[in-house]
């Protein structure tokens, strides 16, 4: 599972994120045991329609299951130049290669690319161990002892991502299936989709723990929705509601 939020065990980070107008958040899956996983029953297809899908993207984009940060989209307004810090794991290359073909073909607006060079990327991706990624991210040390998966993003006071980065524990996760799980979940929560519920069982933002390695019918509308033209930056739940949604 993967909760977002603003970080506030640091009050310096909040201090820094009012005068440099520079927020922090990051989502995590925590696992107690991938041996007793408590995978839920099988799941279905499930069938969504248009206020459906508008009501689970707010809770999804909006909401945050811990902190008081403000209730308000937070959005790429540029491309994602994706730099893999971790090249030993051909599996999970070509997983990321997938996930990032299919939020492609569900954005009309920014695109996304992997990098060769570490300088040109805005976005990290490790295949680590905690304390490798601590050493990145010293701020996120000390929720990695629980969690085998996190992203961490920067936006500005637009409410725009610039910067982020995420891991997944692949000494921790043991089979291929979870790893690949938590680098679709935390990837896709990088796009600014923090929140999980237990609202849907086979989507990527169950709260739950799954192994599942697909987006839903839900999270691809929902996915569609964020990174379409007319959901902006800083938008409220009001904002969401007045747009004239045509699916």
């Amino acid at each position: 599972m993967t909760p977002g939020f603003i970080s506030s065990s640091n009050l310096r980070t909040v201090l820094l994120a009012l005068i440099a107008s520079t927020s922090l958040t990051f989502g995590s899956c925590r696992l107690q045991s991938e041996k007793n996983p408590q995978i839920s029953e099988p799941l279905s297809e499930t069938i969504i329609d248009q206020r459906t899908a508008v009501e689970y993207y707010k809770k999804i984009a909006l909401g945050s299951e811990y902190g008081n940060g403000a209730k308000q989209i937070k959005k790429w307004q540029q491309d994602l130049r994706v730099w893999l810090r971790d090249s030993d794991y051909p599996d999970l290359t070509a997983e990321l290669d997938r996930i990032i073909v299919e939020l492609n073909q569900l954005s009309s607006t920014i695109r996304i690319r992997r990098v060769t060079d570490r300088t040109d990327a805005n976005f990290i991706v490790f295949l680590s161990s905690a304390a490798e990624y601590a050493d990145f991210e010293p701020d996120a040390e000390p929720y990695l002892q629980a969690n085998w998966g996190l992203v961490w993003i920067n936006w500005n006071s637009r409410s725009e991502i610039y910067a982020g980065s995420m891991y997944v524990d692949v000494f921790r996760t043991q089979t291929l299936a979870g790893r690949k799980h938590l680098l679709r979940e935390e990837f896709t929560q990088g796009l600014g989709l923090l929140n999980d519920t237990y609202d849907y069982k086979d989507s990527i933002f169950y709260q739950g723990w799954t192994t599942g390695q697909e987006y839903s019918p839900i999270d691809r509308e929902l996915i569609r929705m964020h990174l379409g033209t007319q959901v902006k930056p800083a938008m409220s739940a009001a904002d969401i509601d007045a747009i004239d949604w045509r699916f």
